[in-house]
């Protein structure tokens, strides 16, 4: 009897385990937008400041990655766009310190330009995934999907900057770069032919969850 009660509790904690796990890389993300909605700035940002502290002392650079998004929002509703490149260039550092995998710095580039193309600012969208194709060409067993997945992010920003031709090339590569792959994405093949900028709306008003 005490064997088996042992062996339900083993089993209990591991699925806790498994939980946990599971949350721990977005953790206190939803409670950040839950304050931010309610106008809630300074809450979201002590939430925030405890939790990179908290993956900076655990050594979880992977985990400080899914944070650049909620840093930029509340970085830039709470004290404006410079201040705003600055906290998000300082926890890039921050990440870079804890790891040289090109796999986690490419990542977090993709992330900043998710977040400067969110509120419009595309060159500065562009020149994030610039670095994400660099770091992206680090990755010692690189695939052609993941160079086409950043060419493919240039070819929106520069379409959204009114650069159609630049836009034009960088889809090509795209593609070029998943046709090498034995099984490549087959999402890129179906990306909508990209429009002038006069066609488009050039900002995204959609906030990540």
């Amino acid at each position: 009897m005490q064997r088996q009660f042992i062996l339900q509790l083993m089993v209990f904690a591991f699925f806790v385990m498994q939980m946990s796990a599971a949350q721990g890389q977005n953790k206190n993300i939803a409670e950040m937008n839950e304050a931010l909605a309610n106008g809630q700035i300074e809450t979201a940002d002590s939430l925030l400041q405890s939790t990179i502290e908290f993956y900076v002392s655990a050594k979880q650079p992977d985990s400080l990655v899914n944070y650049i998004y909620i840093l930029g929002r509340i970085s830039h509703a709470k004290a404006g766009r410079k201040t705003c490149e600055e906290k998000i260039e300082l926890l890039i550092e921050r990440i870079k310190n804890l790891t040289s995998n090109p796999a986690t710095i490419r990542q977090g580039y993709i992330e900043v330009g998710e977040f400067y193309g969110s509120i419009g600012l595309n060159e500065l969208g562009y020149n994030a995934n610039e670095l994400a194709l660099k770091y992206t060409l680090l990755i010692p067993d690189k695939t052609g999907a993941q160079q086409g997945i950043i060419e493919n992010n240039l070819a929106v920003y520069a379409q959204r900057m009114g650069d159609f031709n630049m836009a034009q090339a960088h889809s090509r590569k795209a593609l070029i770069h998943n046709l090498r792959d034995s099984k490549p994405d087959t999402t890129i093949w179906h990306c909508k032919p990209l429009k002038k900028l006069s066609e488009t709306q050039s900002t995204s008003t959609t906030d990540r969850q």
